[in-house]
């Protein structure tokens, strides 16, 4: 077993002889929006990851569902000082311990079965990331991974708790919504993310750096 701290990722790299970059799930997905988005310009957005595993592992070690939220600032994704910006852990929990919610493991294990346990998790999250938005005022906030599974519409909850967690009279504009990528929003994020590293770091055959934002041009 694994005793003391081992730098995964040098590791993996000494072993391939191609570019290997390590990324959490939730910042790949904003990177996926960032890469793939042709609609819209993309600024100041929230990505949350929700998702829930039915596997014994996953139930018994964090009750099944898992959140984690990309934040993206200026177009660019912010991983904060340590590289933990975007873990979650709901503010209603009382107490260290490793589970997401104020719900314990086996209510979070019933999710799929009691309505009424799952409303309230939903709720709570909606609750802690209308104050987390309303906070930072993102421009849009887009939710990814396999919540429509649970037959909930989480967009419609937030909303609610976002107006209810607005002060002014003047109504918050937040555009809502699903990604286009649905369950593969994190492994179109990772492509995206190894795509712009490339780009950055000059690795790209045929492209070079133009100035110090990283634009790329190709040569003619």
């Amino acid at each position: 077993g694994i005793d003391k701290t081992l730098d995964f990722s040098k590791v993996i790299a000494g072993k391939l002889d191609v570019p290997c970059f390590i990324e959490n799930d939730a910042n790949c997905c904003a990177w996926g929006e960032l890469a793939f988005n042709r609609v819209e310009e993309l600024r100041d957005f929230l990505f949350a990851l929700v998702e829930y595993r039915k596997d014994e592992t996953s139930l018994l070690k964090y009750g099944g569902i898992g959140v984690g939220f990309g934040v993206v600032l200026a177009g660019k994704v912010h991983t904060g000082a340590h590289g933990y910006t975007g873990e979650f852990r709901s503010a209603f929990c009382n107490g260290p311990g490793n589970l997401q919610f104020s719900l314990s493991r086996d209510q979070l294990m019933l999710l799929r079965f009691d309505r009424s346990l799952l409303d309230r998790a939903v709720d709570e999250l909606a609750r802690n990331m209308a104050m987390i938005i309303n906070t930072m005022d993102f421009q849009q906030v887009i939710i990814g991974g396999n919540i429509e599974a649970l037959d909930v519409d989480l967009p419609a909850i937030l909303r609610c708790r976002l107006e209810e967690n607005w002060m002014y009279p003047s109504p918050k504009d937040v555009k809502i919504r699903y990604s286009s990528f649905g369950e593969k929003a994190v492994a179109f994020g990772a492509a995206g993310m190894v795509f712009e590293r490339l780009l950055s770091e000059q690795r790209l055959p045929g492209l070079v750096s133009t100035n110090s934002s990283d634009k790329m041009k190709r040569i003619s």
